[in-house]
């Protein structure tokens, strides 16, 4: 009762049915989408490059009908992806905000560009968003959260990161000698 206010995650049996009836999920989105629900991808990062990856692979193959503004036909599109993905798991903070970020990329994108060349745009966004906003900022806080760490320090630990795991183990390489409690 103390979490009863708070939203359930339910896991529903009939998410890859509604999707494969629909048609309108992508194949890398909907492969993503169970994965999420059934728990194979986990942790903040690997979930956001996850959707980021399966939304490149959607963006690559979209076709925006004959005589229709693409981005806008794409933004559309995203939208159906996203709804799905939400049904399969509740987004993490992070994935809301990458959401918020493609769509305004798709969005903010010149009408007077091929579609060819909005593909290609946000394709390389995408790969740059990755490498700055995720793997770069992984290094820095691994390299920074090791040098706080001291000889015979006890790190308490009661949640799983990667990140949390990288900085210990890049601590334990430099020879530091430390305890951890889980």
């Amino acid at each position: 009762s103390l979490f009863a206010h708070l939203p359930q995650y339910e896991k529903e049996e009939s998410i890859s049915e509604k999707a494969v009836a629909n048609g309108k999920i992508h194949p890398a989105v909907l492969r993503f989408g169970l994965q999420l629900a059934e728990g194979v991808i986990s942790g903040t990062n690997a979930r956001v490059v996850g959707m980021l990856r399966s939304f490149q692979a959607l963006i690559h193959d979209f076709q925006a009908p004959a005589n229709k503004n693409f981005a806008r036909e794409l933004d559309g599109a995203l939208k159906t992806q996203i709804q799905y993905l939400v049904d399969c798991r509740p987004q993490s903070m992070a994935m809301g905000n990458g959401i918020k970020w493609i769509k305004k990329r798709v969005q903010s994108v010149p009408p007077h560009l091929s579609p060819p060349e909005v593909k290609e745009r946000l394709v390389e966004s995408i790969e740059t968003f990755v490498a700055e906003k995720i793997q770069i900022a992984d290094q820095a806080i691994i390299a920074y959260a090791a040098t706080r760490i001291a000889p015979g320090d006890v790190i308490l630990v009661f949640a799983a990161s990667v990140v949390v795991e990288h900085v210990l183990l890049h601590t334990m390489r430099q020879g530091v000698q430390f305890r951890v409690l889980v």
